[in-house]
Order: C-alpha cells, then structure tokens, then sequence
C-alpha cells in the first residue's frame, strides 16, 4: 500500500541523512517504530484538539480512500482528485507564464486579470493544457467507475489506521462525514451544470451565426466555437468552485466533526485550513478555528492588488482558553493577534 511504501522512504530518507552525518549505523524498522508515530488524515489529543487539513471535505480535493489513494488495479498510480489533475496538468503550466498565479485568492481574480493582460497567450495556453487536463480526467474517472462496477462496496478506512486514540467506529464516522459533504457538493455542481444548458445553447447558436457570415472562413468560426464553449465551461466550473471558498464549507464540517466527536471523545479546538480563510467561531461547546494561509495571499494590491498576510494558530501547552488566531508581524519579528474584521476590510 502507498502507507507502506511511505514508511519505507522516511526509513531511507532518515537513514541516509544518519550516515552523512557520520552518526552510527542506519537503524532498523523496530527503532523507528518505536520512536516515530504516523497519524492519519487527523490530529487528535483527547479532550484538547481535532486538526485536519480539511481537504476531504471538497469535492475537489477529496480522496476516496485517503490512507491508501492508489488507482484501482494499478497500485502503482496515485489516484489523485480532479483538483490535483487540474493543478498539474493546467494550473502548473500557468505558473510558468506567471508564477505567482496561485497565490492569488480566489484565483478567478488572477485569470480574469490574465485575459485583460494578454488574452491570446492566456486562452492559448487555457486551450491546449485545458485538453491536456480533460484526457487525464477522463482516463482516471474511467478507471475508477470502470473497477468500481466490479467492487461496489465502499472502502472502510478505520483498519489502516494503526495505533489511533479513536475507536475505529468514531474514525471511520469522520470518513464517512467526508464522503457525505463531497457528494452533496457534486450533487450541487450537477445541478448547476444542468441549469447552465440554456447559456450554453445561446453561446453555440452564436458561435453558428460567426459561421454562416464568414463563409469560406469556416476554420476560423470553428476554432472561435472551441474557445468560446471551453471558456464558457471554465468559467462556470472556476466560478462555482472559488466563489463557494467564500461560503465556508468547513464551518458546517467542523459542526458535524463536533457531534460525531462528543460526548466521549470531545475537544475544546476543532482546527482546520485548506481554503485559507482565518476564522474563528464558537460552536455548541467546542471551538472552530481556520488557521488561515502561511504564503502571500494577493487580495487588494501588488501584481494584481494583493497583500501578505501570514497567519496561524498557536496552542499553548495546559492553555484551555479562547484560541489564539494570530498573524507574523515581519517589521516586528514577532507575532500579533488577528483582527478578523480587517480580512474583509
């Protein structure tokens, strides 16, 4: 499994830095398994604090088995979400023209910014990496749906967990919420996708209408008719996944984490990130807390009127108080507290 061969590498990557430093032999897998832990998609300490990542709960960056996320029948292949296939097959290609693209929040920003600085490069490279990105799409999802018509039952994620202070039924109920959150977002953007045919038919009418002016220029109108469907799409698809960063979705995950979480196993911090947005909120009994981004987030100034701003969660040892959401002064060299009104300012 991918758990195994990554226990491996830090046993090689571990032992390979011991013998530079001139340190002694390498050491065995007993010593390191008994000194080093891995945890699985979570952090918890009981009766103090649930840290996740909180990429499971989108749809884009969900995993459906993520402690061993192999390509069905082919172990050899990291089954990645379509998120990641669009970062590596599109969204890495655009860093090479301007590589501070995904620093920007939400980056719908940046590509509308990118098509008013230079509309023939961009759409060029949205065009051709965009078809790049459909073909991997295409063949990953096929292979999935294909396996997954042989073998329906779902995955139960709690046996792989190892030495975890959950009981397995608890930890497999985080998985499940997971799951649950991400089908009700496709389910969303299906519903979506479906009441966007109407525009769509308008774009495509339009694009004939091109066609049956320019006459013998039908190569022309044609390749206008591409770009226009495959920006049209894009757009609906980028709008709906970066304008839905600004509803929170981790929110009423933290809330859900919260009751599966209680009475036995309850904390006082129930912390999370991913989409990059700090906050703070109070919830039934426990606290939920966005530890926001540690990179440059352009929002109102720079290359296209952004800002920096680093911020993080710290947790004193024993502190049982209001959590402590704070942001790197780099004048000071120290930290200071948040002002989450000043996000949105």
């Amino acid at each position: 499994s991918v758990w195994e061969r990554f226990v491996v590498e830090v046993e090689r990557a571990y032992t390979r830095e011991r013998l530079m430093l001139g340190q002694g032999p390498s050491v065995t897998s007993e010593e390191l398994d008994a000194r080093i832990r891995f945890c699985p998609w979570f952090y918890y300490e009981p009766g103090r604090v649930y840290v996740e990542h909180g990429g499971q709960y989108e749809p884009a960056s969900y995993f459906a088995d993520y402690l061993n996320p192999v390509v069905p029948d082919d172990p050899e292949r990291i089954q990645l979400p379509w998120g990641s296939l669009f970062v590596r097959y599109l969204f890495n290609k655009v860093e090479d023209v301007h590589p501070f693209a995904d620093n920007v929040k939400p980056p719908v920003r940046y590509l509308a910014w990118a098509f008013r600085k230079d509309p023939i490069v961009t759409t060029r490279l949205l065009v051709t990496r965009g078809w790049v990105f459909l073909r991997a799409f295409w063949n990953v999802a096929h292979k999935t749906v294909e396996v997954a018509l042989k073998k329906s039952q779902a995955r139960d994620q709690s046996g792989q967990l190892g030495s975890v202070p959950l009981p397995p039924g608890v930890t497999q109920n985080i998985a499940n919420l997971a799951r649950r959150r991400a089908a009700a977002s496709w389910r969303q953007w299906v519903g979506s996708a479906v009441r966007s045919v109407p525009s769509l038919l308008m774009v495509v009418l339009a694009a004939l209408v091109v066609l049956s002016i320019v006459g013998r220029l039908w190569w022309v109108a044609a390749a206008c008719l591409v770009v226009a469907v495959f920006a049209f799409l894009l757009r609906r698809v980028l709008s709906r996944r970066f304008d839905s960063t600004f509803d929170d979705y981790l929110l009423p995950a933290a809330r859900e984490l919260e009751q599966v979480l209680k009475p036995a196993h309850a904390v006082r911090y129930i912390v999370m990130g991913h989409d990059h947005n700090a906050a703070l909120e109070r919830l039934e009994r426990a606290w939920y807390v966005n530890t926001g981004a540690w990179v440059q987030i352009y929002e109102k100034k720079g290359p296209i009127e952004g800002r920096e701003l680093l911020t993080f969660f710290r947790l004193a040892w024993g502190y049982e108080g209001t959590p402590e959401l704070l942001r790197w002064d780099d004048a000071a060299g120290a930290p200071a507290r948040l002002t989450l009104g000043l996000l949105d300012a």
